[in-house]
């Protein structure tokens, strides 16, 4: 069978059904479609390189996929700081005296929708929302811990280090250094 040299609309036609079968596509299925053998479909996938332009094909998908992900998470984040700004304006609006107006008085609140605790709850989460820490941790490190790192860091010395001298001092400014950090000896 010759090699077909420009590719017809029939051969469009037969790319085209070979890709929306998807991950059931055969040769033998695209000719049993368009009354063709399989054999002449797989001639035309090889001259017109179809499996390039599927390839080529799904990575404009994927990425649209991706970008349309992004574009959703973006909303639903836009959103949700949306409804979280609204509460807090609105628990900052429960808060307010107001004057009655008819004796001119200032009347206290009798209670907010949210708890302070909520509040708190939605600070926090816009916060995270846009991205920012919403907790403060802090790493320390003490103890049978910090002796341990100790240890091993003077097991490597003694390991990588054939020099004695040059152990020494680096022991010595090992203990420096730990002690400078008021940690040496606390348990």
């Amino acid at each position: 069978m010759a090699s077909p040299k420009k590719e017809a609309s029939k051969h469009s036609v037969a790319f085209e059904l070979f890709y929306a079968l998807g991950a059931d596509r055969t040769f033998s299925e695209v000719g049993k479609r368009m009354d063709v053998s399989g054999t002449a479909v797989g001639v035309w996938a090889q001259c017109f390189r179809w499996q390039e332009r599927i390839a080529a094909r799904e990575k404009i998908v994927s990425d649209l996929v991706a970008q349309k992900a992004v574009e959703d998470e973006a909303q639903s984040r836009a959103d949700a700081l949306k409804i979280c700004r609204a509460s807090i304006i609105n628990f900052a609006q429960t808060l307010k005296p107001i004057k009655d107006p008819i004796t001119g008085a200032i009347i206290k609140p009798a209670s907010a929708d949210i708890k302070a605790a909520d509040f708190v709850n939605l600070v926090k989460l816009e916060q995270f929302l846009r991205g920012k820490p919403s907790e403060r941790s802090e790493l320390m490190i003490g103890g049978p811990a910090f002796d341990k790192l100790i240890d091993a860091i003077a097991a490597v010395v003694e390991r990588e280090v054939s020099d004695p001298a040059l152990r020494a001092r680096l022991a010595a400014g090992f203990t420096e250094a730990a002690a400078g950090l008021g940690t040496v000896g606390n348990a």
